[in-house]
């Protein structure tokens, strides 16, 4: 019995240690693999003529994997994504659906196309070029993408070039094309000569057309030579929907007239005969709210005159029947917001701004007041405010007199009280009640008010109080930006950001000072302000209009970013 039992135990660790060598494992330990893969041979040969096949093979130094063919292998001119990848083994095999060209230079760039099988290591800069013909085109055009409003890089762009001038972006496709590197940086190379339209965009559907809902694009409006351009090409890109401008509904919608078009406008006028429209922008710029301040009835409706202008100066011009619903509606609440206010101690000049989300159509001057002590109250006069086209936003810029800012001494006693000796005195035991005495502050020192009523809306309701506490700035607290800008381009007109966002500008000088500042991180632009608009221009590509040049201010980090701390003055150089 005891040989049997060890037998079967004999017959079992021989099965186990079977198993264990049959089973294959990846190798534990060891050096991690750094090296990428390197390319053995290839069909065509780099730099081949007369090439007539359908299929390009690529042999590698070990066994690889493809990454993401159809977006990382990049084949031209004309290919495009008409390509099926496949790999076995340490073999890339790339078999072309359409027959190439005669007499044609094509160029195959992998990027990271190939990789190794243990770490993922792409094969480096491998680039193949090889004609259908008896030469090799050999011009090229390098560049940067880059984002014209902040100054980043084009990052994965997708350039095109265009042979012919009666083509459309949006619908056909480019004869060559590569992708930028992460800084935006991008190479074509193996061009036959010719002139071309270079276009850039961020194709993030990835189908080599603009979607200018979604993508943001940009063009050079000069033709381009290969031979002739051994400078960088600077492409800046923009976000601007090129769809046409059209209405898409106009009725009534809650206790207003509700007007929608397919996109974005920057202007817009309502107008109808003997009385005036109040109208103003919805919860976006592609909705258009006119109000009922004629009292229409349920019944009635009236024409009106609609014009309005996107950013490519497309635009809609027709006639609308305004009315109004028929069932009684509790309108939108009346609702007021303050932004940037703001009072400098050393000019006295007080500055904010409110907006609405109805239009305003009368205003109670006597209940907007600053009250800077107990005793001294200033009004806030009509010539004191601007309301816009739409009296939507409604600026206050009031001019004080700068002596009544600064802060009264403390009054001295000339009496002097003649020094006593007082005995310590028993420590109490504590209280038990859970009230403490608070010293208040006044609250209404340095502070705006502006009471209930103040503001009357289109639809007859009024504005909330409000109260904006807004000490003057000093010295101490602030800080000064200074700019030199030195080009020979003209008119310029400079922006100082915040967080992205405009909080001051100014017509360009020879040194541009903007005082008055809190501390903080700022962005420095100067845009070339080649329409005089006192505005950036973004372009239009129905008329190869580009953007206005915008030229950013860059830290010792290439940066556009600017630190200002209390107490400071930053003089700062541009030189473009």
């Amino acid at each position: 019995m005891k040989r049997i039992h060890y037998l079967q135990f004999f017959l079992l660790i021989l099965t186990v240690f079977a198993l264990s060598c049959a089973r294959q494992t990846s190798p534990t330990g060891g050096p991690k693999d750094s090296i990428p893969p390197t390319v053995v041979r290839t069909i065509p040969e780099d730099q081949q003529i007369n090439f007539q096949g359908q299929q390009i093979e690529a042999t590698f130094s070990e066994s690889v994997q493809l990454n993401n063919p159809k977006e990382q292998l990049i084949i031209t001119p004309g290919v495009g994504k008409d390509f099926q990848a496949s790999v076995k083994k340490n073999k890339v095999v790339v078999k072309l659906t359409k027959p190439l060209s005669p007499n044609t230079t094509y160029t195959i760039s992998f990027r990271e196309a190939v990789q190794d099988i243990t770490e993922k290591n792409p094969a480096q800069n491998l680039h193949l070029a090889f004609s259908t013909g008896t030469y090799i085109d050999s011009l090229h055009l390098f560049g940067r993408v880059y984002e014209v409003l902040t100054a980043k890089e084009g990052k994965d762009a997708t350039v095109g070039l265009y042979e012919q001038d009666t083509f459309n972006i949006f619908r056909h496709k480019p004869s060559y094309f590569t992708k930028a590197d992460a800084t935006g940086i991008f190479h074509l190379d193996n061009l036959k000569p010719g002139s071309y339209r270079v276009y850039a965009w961020l194709d993030n559907n990835k189908n080599l057309l603009v979607d200018s809902k979604s993508e943001a694009y940009g063009f050079l409006p000069e033709t381009v030579r290969p031979q002739d351009s051994t400078y960088a090409l600077e492409i800046p890109l923009v976000k601007l929907d090129a769809r046409p401008l059209r209405i898409t509904s106009a009725r009534p919608s809650q206790t207003f007239f509700n007007i929608k078009t397919s996109k974005s406008t920057d202007y817009f006028s309502v107008t109808t005969q003997g009385t005036e429209l109040y109208a103003a922008y919805g919860e976006d710029h592609e909705n258009i709210r006119i109000y009922n301040t004629m009292t229409l009835q349920a019944e009635d409706s009236i024409p009106i005159a609609f014009i309005a202008r996107d950013s490519l100066l497309q635009s809609i011009d027709t006639t609308l029947y305004l009315k109004f619903a028929q069932r009684t509606i509790k309108p939108q609440p009346f609702q007021m917001a303050g932004e940037q206010f703001s009072i400098s101690g050393a000019s006295g000049l007080m500055y904010g701004l409110l907006s609405f989300n109805k239009p305003v159509m009368n205003i109670n001057y006597d209940s907007i007041y600053y009250r800077i002590d107990t005793t001294q109250i200033v009004k806030i006069l009509p010539q004191d405010v601007h309301l816009d086209s739409m009296r939507t936003r409604l600026t206050i810029t009031k001019q004080l007199d700068k002596s009544l800012l600064q802060p009264k001494p403390p009054v001295k006693s000339n009496t002097q009280q003649p020094k006593t000796t007082t005995p310590p005195t028993p420590r109490a035991e504590p209280r038990t009640s859970k009230t403490k005495p608070v010293q208040k502050k006044n609250p209404n020192n340095n502070e705006l008010t502006i009471a209930d009523g103040t503001f009357i809306s289109a639809e007859g309701d009024s504005s909330k109080a409000m109260a904006a506490a807004i000490k003057p700035t000093t010295i101490e607290t602030t800080g000064v930006i200074i700019l030199e800008i030195k080009t020979q381009q003209r008119p310029l007109l400079v922006q100082l950001l915040s967080k992205g966002n405009v909080v001051s500008q100014q017509a360009a000088k020879t040194k541009t000072i903007f005082p008055d500042l809190q501390p903080g991180e700022y962005t420095l632009r100067v845009i070339v302000d080649t329409d005089q608009n006192l505005r950036w221009s973004p372009g239009n590509i129905f008329q190869n209009h580009p953007p206005e040049p915008i030229y950013f201010y860059m830290n010792e980090e290439g940066k556009p970013s600017i630190t200002l701390k209390a107490n400071w003055e930053r003089e700062l150089l541009i030189t473009f």
